[in-house]
């Protein structure tokens, strides 16, 4: 995990309106809100990420406007609804931002938030010793929470475990104990079945079970990928910022095809 998180501020925190702001030419834009724990430590982290794109509206309807920056929704026949502000501008799916400086309309941006994901961090005392993450939103894949467990005084993962909307363990990693064993990975399906069984060697060698659903094994392979049906969240551990990554580089990847 980045160092970035074991302590604040690791950059000049900011109002939400400029945060809002920060990159208003580029493609996606980041919005971070933290909340601080003990020992300026981060409690937890709001992250959402936003496609934005300048549009064309008519003018006139802006006019009377002030100079400054206003927020709004649009219906389905096109009709703008303002906001009350960037909060609550920021907690919809997509607004539109329009700014107004010296009388004339500078920049009309519509931003559509493509992904939304919280971490709360435990400490016991300056070391960190769990986290959580929870996928909120994403257009890949459903809503998802990673639990972490740390190794004392680090950021290695100990245990970790990801659980589906209703709960359910999908997908379990264990830091091997064994004189030869690495790590254990198994999988599960969204009923809780476990469907795999991996244990990975020191030397990087992969034994993959495939379980029927009585537990007995019916393949053995030496890939980690899933030949039946492979997921972004197959390959623990992740830490926050790694599953983060992950999860955008395939929606940006998937948005140029």
């Amino acid at each position: 995990m980045a160092e970035r998180y074991k302590n604040f501020p690791h950059q000049a925190p900011l109002s939400l309106i400029e945060a809002e702001n920060q990159l208003p030419r580029d493609k996606y834009s980041d919005l971070i809100q933290v909340e601080m724990g003990d020992n300026y430590q981060y409690k937890k982290i709001i992250k959402t990420k936003w496609q934005q794109s300048a549009i064309s509206l008519p003018l006139t309807q802006f006019k009377d406007l002030e100079n400054g920056v206003y927020f709004y929704v649009m219906a389905d026949k096109g009709q703008l609804t303002p906001l009350k502000g960037v909060e609550q501008a920021v907690s919809l799916p997509s607004y539109i931002r329009v700014e107004k400086v010296m009388g004339k309309i500078v920049a009309i941006v519509q931003k559509t938030r493509v992904q939304w994901l919280t971490t709360e961090f435990d400490y016991k005392k300056t070391a960190p010793i769990r986290s959580k993450l929870t996928v909120l939103e994403s257009h890949l894949v459903p809503k998802l929470v990673i639990e972490t467990e740390y190794e004392k005084g680090s950021y290695l993962p100990l245990t970790q475990v990801i659980k589906n909307a209703q709960g359910t363990t999908i997908r379990t990693f264990v830091r091997g104990k064994k004189k030869n064993i690495g790590a254990i990975l198994e999988r599960f399906n969204d009923q809780g079945i476990k469907t795999n069984h991996i244990e990975i060697s020191n030397d990087g060698d992969i034994e993959n079970q495939y379980l029927n659903h009585k537990g007995s094994i019916v393949l053995t392979t030496d890939e980690i990928e899933d030949k039946d049906n492979p997921q972004l969240y197959d390959n623990l551990p992740f830490n926050p910022d790694g599953f983060e990554m992950i999860l955008f580089e395939h929606f940006d990847d998937k948005s140029k095809h």
